[in-house]
């Protein structure tokens, strides 16, 4: 009885529900709608905020959309740090400097710098001399054009090259420098150089004086101006210095404006390859007997030891003097120190010098100073180096003068004041010192200097100097 009765209750209860549900089915659907969307956007947001998935994976998609629409802002780029400045390299080798005449005597010379060889072949044609310049493998490197008898000037160089600075130029007041590979290729020309000091060329510009490096790239600018005193650039005074574990060049420059007794003040500047520096320093006058320099050409190769008598007297020497000079001269005239550094003469100054009256000698005028000089010289017998070398000391002092008496100091006169002692002794021997005074008109008791020709014969020693008088 007890299970039939709960059947039944089941039955109803069954059937109950079943109604119900039949009779409320579209709220149901709605309310479930509701829940699925409110479900949705609870997940929409727990996915915006990374709590689902992480954060990486919306940020890696937010950078793709956004990276597409990213505009370039007004942000400066970033400037590449400045690049050191490249440092020059100059250089510090000397270069064996040659200066060729005519009148030396000779048709061929060799010489050799590092691993490299050059023979030059001199060869005379009426005003003109050749010289052909070949290497060691018999290779031509240039032939180069001097005027006779003034020669030209060569520096062999420690990279194998030839440089070449051409005679005395009259029109043009400079020289043409030109400078050759081993192998013979022409690398650089530059005009209007006032000379070779080894390894680098020193030019006149704009009223400075100019360095640069023999391949033509500038160094240095000497700091003072040309216009401002009465400078002389004494080229043949310059040159290649080795002090105290130093080296590099100096340039010889006198102002004429600033006087030291009988001569003007002197700068030599200087400058170091090795550091970049430049450098001043100021001398005596250039005075007494202003640039005595000699020069020996014995028949063969011969060690010569040079000496003076009253070596009190010398004031400034190049090389330095030290009791005496020795040198191995070669008969072109080149010098070597023991220590193999070339020298083409020997430069000394005197103080004092041999009384003058000037009642016998010259009247010359800056119209014709040239023509004297060269006239009286090549009589005297300097031969075309030489004279080339004088004439360029003493011209601008003729031509500043305007007017001026001129006497010159043969061998003997000079022999009496200082004597020059030469072992080997000389088979032939010209000391020449030339007096030179400014005057306002011609004298009229003056004598004409009666001068003597020099007979060069064996081994050969010349001198030339001279002093300005007040």
């Amino acid at each position: 009885m007890e299970e039939e009765k709960n059947e039944n209750v089941v039955e109803e209860v069954t059937e109950s529900v079943t109604t119900n549900k039949k009779k409320k089915n579209p709220i149901i659907l709605i309310i479930i709608l509701l829940v699925l969307i409110i479900l949705g956007l609870t997940g929409y947001i727990l996915i915006d905020k990374g709590i689902i998935f992480g954060k990486d994976s919306k940020e890696s998609s937010s950078k793709k959309d956004t990276n597409k629409d990213e505009k370039p802002t007004d942000k400066e780029p970033e400037k590449e740090p400045e690049k050191e400045p490249e440092k020059i390299s100059y250089p510090t080798e000397k270069s064996t400097v040659v200066n060729t005449s005519g009148g030396t005597g000779f048709d061929e010379f060799t010489y050799k710098i590092g691993n490299y060889k050059f023979i030059v072949t001199e060869e005379f044609e009426e005003e003109y001399i050749f010289y052909d310049v070949t290497n060691k493998d018999g290779k031509d490197i240039a032939t180069f054009k001097g005027s006779h008898p003034d020669g030209a000037t060569f520096a062999f160089n420690s990279d194998g090259s030839v440089s070449y600075l051409d005679a005395y130029n009259k029109n043009k007041e400079c020289y043409t420098y030109k400078r050759f590979s081993y192998d013979g290729k022409e690398i650089k020309t530059t005009e209007c150089v006032e000379t070779i000091v080894d390894n680098y060329l020193i030019l006149k510009e704009n009223n400075h004086i100019k360095l640069k490096t023999y391949d033509g790239n500038y160094v240095k600018d000497f700091d003072f101006d040309l216009s401002k005193g009465n400078y002389t650039l004494h080229s043949m005074l310059s040159g290649w210095f080795t002090d105290e574990g130093k080296k590099g060049i100096y340039l010889v420059i006198e102002n004429k404006d600033i006087e030291y007794g009988e001569s003007g003040a002197g700068l030599e500047y200087y400058f170091e390859p090795s550091t970049g520096k430049v450098g001043t320093i100021k001398t005596e006058g250039i005075g007494g007997y202003a640039k005595p320099v000699l020069y020996l050409y014995p028949e063969k190769e011969t060690n010569v030891s040079v000496s003076f008598e009253n070596p009190n007297l010398l004031t400034t020497t190049y090389p330095k003097f030290v009791n005496s000079w020795n040198v191995t001269a070669k008969p072109n005239g080149d010098l070597f120190d023991s220590n193999g550094k070339y020298y083409y003469g020997l430069y000394w100054e005197e103080s004092g010098s041999t009384k003058v009256d000037f009642i016998e000698g010259f009247y010359v005028t800056k119209n014709n100073a040239i023509k004297f000089l060269e006239d009286k010289l090549s009589f005297i017998g300097l031969n075309g180096k030489e004279r080339n070398e004088f004439i360029m000391y003493w011209l601008p002092i003729l031509e500043k003068n305007n007017k001026s008496v001129v006497y010159f100091e043969l061998t003997k006169e000079r022999d009496s004041y200082n004597k020059l002692n030469i072992s080997p002794k000389p088979d032939s021997l010209l000391r020449l010192a030339i007096h030179v005074k400014k005057v306002d008109k011609k004298p009229n008791n003056m004598k004409e200097e009666k001068l003597t020709r020099f007979e060069r014969k064996g081994f050969t020693a010349v001198e030339w100097g001279g002093v300005i008088h007040n």
